[in-house]
This record gives C-alpha cells, sequence and structure tokens, in this order.
C-alpha cells in the first residue's frame, strides 16, 4: 500500500513552502533589528507618512482577503472529507460460542496484499469502507505498463474478493477500482 497519495504530497509541499517564505520572513525581521542588515535602519518607519492609503488599496486588500479565507476554509473542508474512517466488523453469529473482531483496514490490507502479489501489479492501496450490512471496496491499484488488465480484473474478482467476502462471511461486497498504469521513466527505478 505504497501509492503517493498526491493530495497528501501538495499539501506538504504548499506547506513546506509556505513555512520557508514565513522563516525566511522572521529571520529578514529579525535580522533588520539587531542591525544586521546596513540598508535599513531599524528605527525609520515602516511605511512613510501616517495618512491612510486610497480607497482602492483598501478593497484590494480586502478582495485579496477574502479569496485566501475561501481558499482556506475550501482545504480544510477538503482535510475531513477525503477518506471514511476505519470501521470494526463483529464476525460470528448471536448463538455462537464468541466472536471476532476484525478492523476494516486489516480486512482492506489483507486484500492489497493479495491484489500486490499478482503479476503486473507494483502497488496497491485498499480501503474497506462502511459496515458489515453495506460495505464497499475501494482499490486503487498501480501496474507496470504492460500488464494485461482484464486478466488483472478477473483475478481481483475471482481471487481477491472470493477470499475477502469468506473472510467477512459475506455473499458479495461491491467494488471500486481504479487502475493507474504506471511510468515507463519510473519503471526502472527500485523501491
Amino acid at each position: 500500500m505504497t501509492v503517493a497519495n498526491r493530495p497528501a504530497r501538495l499539501n506538504r509541499g504548499v506547506l513546506g513552502i509556505l513555512g520557508l517564505i514565513l522563516v525566511a520572513g522572521g529571520a529578514a525581521v529579525l535580522a533588520v533589528h539587531l542591525g544586521a542588515v546596513d540598508q535599513v535602519d531599524p528605527s525609520a518607519a515602516l511605511v512613510p507618512g501616517t495618512d491612510d492609503p486610497p480607497r482602492w488599496v483598501q478593497f484590494v486588500v480586502l478582495a485579496v482577503a477574502v479569496v485566501v479565507a475561501l481558499a482556506a476554509l475550501r482545504w480544510l473542508a477538503a482535510q475531513f472529507g477525503r477518506l471514511p474512517k476505519h470501521e470494526t466488523w463483529r464476525l460470528g453469529g448471536p448463538g455462537e460460542r464468541g466472536d471476532t473482531v476484525l478492523g476494516s483496514g486489516a480486512a482492506a490490507a489483507a486484500v492489497a496484499d493479495d491484489v500486490t502479489a499478482y503479476p503486473g501489479v507494483r502497488a496497491v492501496t485498499a480501503r474497506l469502507t462502511g459496515g458489515p450490512a453495506a460495505p464497499d471496496l475501494h482499490l486503487v491499484v498501480e501496474v507496470e505498463p504492460e500488464a494485461d488488465l482484464p486478466e488483472l480484473r478477473r483475478r481481483i474478482r475471482d481471487h481477491a474478493l472470493v477470499r475477502l467476502c469468506s473472510a467477512l462471511e459475506l455473499t458479495a461486497v461491491p467494488v471500486s477500482a481504479e487502475f493507474r498504469i504506471a511510468d515507463r521513466a519510473r519503471a526502472g527505478r527500485t523501491r
């Protein structure tokens, strides 16, 4: 389950760049305050004059602030709605001596391990959502460019899903699968 999580990578990249900008700005202000920069007088006023800026400047600042706030809210909303939470499955009926507790993450990891072992598969991300009454399996399968996708789909249906249904004591589990063809440039790289 090592498929790159592109939104997480983008989030880390943007936050890293923003952090570097803030650190550089803070270091510059500290250097000016300590007198390490000869071109700037630390006792000089930050802006010339004390007059209010023109009215259009206030509107531009307000518009930029609203756009930044809306973008931040959109990013925050995307963080909460990205992945459903893991479920805990209780296997075994009420008349049986005991029951088995299985996390949906463990069941999904087993499916991912099965599919990863198939020829032509590089990596698999699996997510089992919903409860025992309405389960859903979501697969993201990264495959080699030469992989036989119909055969891979058949093996997932006839092997991995059969094993999952047997383990969960279900007759069927709906599946959505996304197949990603790996770059040839990355094909020579090892992980």
